[in-house]
């Protein structure tokens, strides 16, 4: 057997470097419960309200509902799709003037509507009125202009409608 003598302040200086390294790791303990029980909170507030289950399940879980959003989004962009393009071909664009059809006859109780999408296609109508009689006319807009001749109120009808 080694037997090993210290003086006396070999013996000190050995009882205080323990000392210190006592205090160290207890401050490092004290820390790494400060630390272990704010995972624990973080944990508890995580689990809440769930059964014993692991975490494994829990990012199972989330996964799953993630590509369920997935799925959802896709739907709702191809629909939103379906309905921008639906909205392009609705006439939804309207033009009205009124004035009167025949001079000296009544006031401005005709008038000319159009109706058009946002490719300038659909329909203007006009309705002419006499103290007598009306008569009302439809033509069919294809990008603005008709194959049947417009008036110059029909055409500002349309411009009316463009300018929506």
């Amino acid at each position: 057997m080694i037997e090993l003598v210290l003086s006396g302040t070999d013996a000190s200086i050995l009882s205080l470097i323990s000392i210190v390294f006592t205090i160290l790791s207890l401050i490092l303990l004290f820390i790494f419960g400060l630390r272990l029980r704010k995972w624990k909170k973080t944990y508890i507030r995580m689990m809440k309200g769930k059964e014993s289950r692991n975490l494994e399940e829990l990012i199972l879980e989330v996964r799953e509902k993630i590509a369920e959003q997935d799925d959802r989004l896709a739907s709702n962009q191809e629909q939103m799709s379906k309905l921008l393009q639906a909205i392009r071909t609705m006439k939804n664009k309207m033009g009205i003037i009124r004035y009167p059809a025949f001079s000296g006859e009544g006031s401005d109780l005709s008038f000319s509507v159009a109706l058009i999408d946002e490719e300038k296609n659909g329909v203007v109508i006009t309705a002419l009125h006499t103290r007598n009689e009306s008569y009302v006319y439809a033509k069919p807009i294809k990008e603005g202009t008709s194959d049947y001749p417009l008036t110059p109120e029909e055409k500002e009808a349309i411009n009316r409608a463009s300018a929506f």
